[in-house]
This record gives structure tokens, C-alpha cells and sequence, in this order.
């Protein structure tokens, strides 16, 4: 009696739900998580319903059919196979079936199923898709704000480039290379320096624009904080906005996606310059806070600063301060949910007339 009690719990108190039928297919047993995920009592269903009234037209048949088979496990069992199975109320479930036929002396006398629902599963994944798809709007925006500046970046040194390659042309073709060689490896210099510009230019812009995957690992914050300076640090000066960057000796490393802090620290530095109407100041500092255990980075502004009504609304999804066509307010939360999911912080830390100041905050050390 009290083996038979046992078991009794075993399936009654199952996470997963589990149906017996016998060889009629009629149901004998479904434990209280089935009849939950299915939304029938026992009543309703006990020796009153075959398991293909759970299923969609089709489905019974396949998942008997893999029984049959030696695919998913052996003949006569199934370890796992993913199913569609159906509530009361007519409603699809997206499964995970496990089954075996049941026997008695050699003689089969019935099937057992163990269901796992998935819904919840899947609903993680679609959010998992949803946040990936709006971290990627994000940057395609950001990197749509680089573009003229890029451009003008660029375009600058190849200038110059273009204008000391003809210059030694000329030294070639009047033959003067030898008595004016240190002039030509002047030029040859400063070229093959321009050159490289460019080169670090375009690398930190694709290494900013490219899709890929999360993958955490030992950050340097000094690296990355250069690396965003590279590529916005022209866009600051076609708005006549003073960049000054500080960063501390010594920081430890962060463990974290080096992609998506660095979209992190992008937006809140284009939102400091878009919040400060005409020439002003931008400060970027990074530190380590021994006491808190803390790796953070300050964006600082001159602007003019956020309002107490609107604060308490500036990391939700689409709010946005900007006049239309300047923005959808994705920026400020994207940052909000790359940071937590980095077990880490944004928060304002002034708020005043002359300026705001954002603080990102890193708590995973390496």
C-alpha cells in the first residue's frame, strides 16, 4: 500500500504532465499538471477521451507512427519528439512528448505519455528575438549618425594622402628624389601615417556595425572607451563640441560583450551632444570604485539637463524627448536592458540646468 502511495506521488506531483491510456486509447490516468496544461479535470477526461482528442488533426497518428519506428529512441519508446498538442478551450500547445508502450507479461496493455510544455520556453525565445532585433535597429540608427562624419573623417586624409603623392611625383619626375630624399621620406611618412588613420577609422566602424552573436568575455575598458572616441571623436568636432576623456590607471577588466557596451557607451555619447544646443563640453571619464567593487564609465554633458517630470520615463521602450524625425526613444532603453543583463546599472547621476550625467556600472570583474 504504501509503494502504491509512492508512485501515486511520483505522478500526481510531476512538473511534467503524465497520461496513461489503455489499449482502447482510452485516458486512465493524467496527473494534476496535465489537466492543468490542458485546462480538463480528471472527470472530464478519465475513460471519456482518447489522447488524439488532445491533438490536432494528424498529430496522434505521427507520434504513433514514431513509436513504430526505432528513430526516437527504440522500438515501442520515444525519448523525445516535439508535438502540438490541444486545450479545452481549442488553443494550441507546443510540446516536448516522451512515450512508451506498457507491458504486462510480454502483452502490451497500454501507452504512457510524459508531456513538457513549452510555451513558456518559447515565449523566452521570441522575447530573446524581439530584444536582438532591437538591439540591431538601434545600431543601424547609431551607425546612420556616424555615416556623414565617417565621410568627412575620411575624406580629410585621403585629401591630404592624394596631395603628398603628387608631390613626390614630382620629386620622381624632375629627378630630384636623391638631393630631396629626406623631404620624400617625409611625405612618404606622413602619407603611410594618414593611411593608418583610416585603417582604424573604418576597423572600430565595422567592428561596431557587424551582427554578432552575444559573447561575453574579459573586456578592457580603455580600450573600448578609445575605441568609441575613434569613431565619434570627428562628429564631435563638426558640432563644435569639446570632448575631454579621462580614464583611470589600472582598471580591471569587465566581463562582459565588448559589441554591446561599446552601442552602450555610442548612444550616450550622441545623446550628449544632441541635448547641447551649439558649442559646449562633453566629459568622458572611466574609473574603478575599490569600495564599491565597481568598474564605471561617466558621459557628461553641458545641455540642458532632463526635467524631474520627464526622468522617471527615460529608459521606457519609444519615449523620447527629440523633436519628430530625431529619434524613437529606443537608444536610452536598449542601453537600459544591455546593461541589466549585464548584471550591471545605468543611472543619472545629475540632472541639473548645466548638464546630465549618465553612469554606466559594472559589477563583473575579471
Amino acid at each position: 500500500m504504501k509503494k502504491y502511495k509512492f508512485q501515486e506521488q511520483i505522478i500526481n506531483r510531476s512538473m511534467n504532465g503524465i497520461i496513461a491510456c489503455g489499449m482502447d486509447e482510452f485516458i486512465r490516468i493524467i496527473n494534476p499538471a496535465a489537466q492543468e496544461m490542458f485546462g480538463y479535470t480528471a472527470a472530464q477526461v478519465v475513460g471519456k477521451k482518447k489522447m488524439k482528442d488532445l491533438m490536432p488533426a494528424g498529430e496522434n497518428e505521427r507520434i504513433v507512427e514514431a513509436l513504430k519506428s526505432e528513430r526516437y529512441g527504440g522500438k515501442d519508446r520515444i525519448n523525445m519528439i516535439e508535438a502540438v498538442m490541444q486545450s479545452g478551450k481549442g488553443h494550441q500547445i507546443p510540446v516536448r512528448v516522451s512515450a512508451t508502450v506498457m507491458s504486462d507479461a510480454g502483452d502490451d496493455n497500454g501507452l504512457l505519455f510524459c508531456v513538457r510544455d513549452l510555451r513558456e520556453m518559447r515565449r523566452m525565445e521570441r522575447e530573446m528575438a524581439d530584444q536582438e532585433k532591437t538591439l540591431h535597429q538601434d545600431k543601424i540608427m547609431s551607425l546612420g549618425k556616424l555615416a556623414a562624419s565617417v565621410v568627412h573623417e575620411i575624406n580629410n586624409p585621403l585629401s591630404g594622402i592624394l596631395n603628398y603623392l603628387r608631390l613626390m611625383a614630382k620629386l620622381l619626375d624632375k629627378g630630384q628624389i636623391v638631393e630631396k630624399q629626406d623631404k620624400f621620406s617625409s611625405f612618404l611618412d606622413i602619407a603611410i601615417s594618414e593611411i593608418s588613420r583610416c585603417s582604424d577609422i573604418l576597423s572600430n566602424l565595422l567592428t561596431f556595425s557587424r551582427k554578432a552573436p552575444i559573447s561575453y568575455g574579459p573586456v578592457q575598458v580603455k580600450d573600448l572607451v578609445e575605441r568609441c572616441v575613434k569613431i565619434s571623436n570627428h562628429k564631435f568636432e563638426l558640432q563644435n563640441i569639446q570632448l575631454h576623456v579621462d580614464i583611470e590607471d589600472s582598471i580591471p577588466n569587465i566581463l562582459a560583450d565588448a559589441n554591446q557596451i561599446q552601442q552602450c557607451l555610442i548612444n550616450l555619447m550622441f545623446n550628449a551632444m544632441d541635448a547641447i544646443d551649439g558649442p559646449g563640453q562633453v566629459w568622458l571619464t572611466a574609473g574603478f570604485d575599490s569600495g564599491k567593487q565597481q568598474v564605471f564609465i561617466h558621459v557628461k554633458d553641458s545641455g540642458k539637463g532632463i526635467s524631474q517630470k520627464v526622468l522617471p520615463h527615460i529608459f521606457e521602450p519609444f519615449f523620447s524627448t527629440k523633436d519628430e524625425g530625431h529619434g524613437v526613444g529606443l537608444g536610452l532603453s536598449t542601453v537600459y536592458g544591455i546593461m541589466r543583463s549585464h548584471g550591471g546599472d545605468i543611472r543619472v547621476a545629475d540632472t541639473s540646468e548645466k548638464g546630465t550625467c549618465f553612469v554606466l556600472e559594472f559589477n563583473k570583474l575579471v
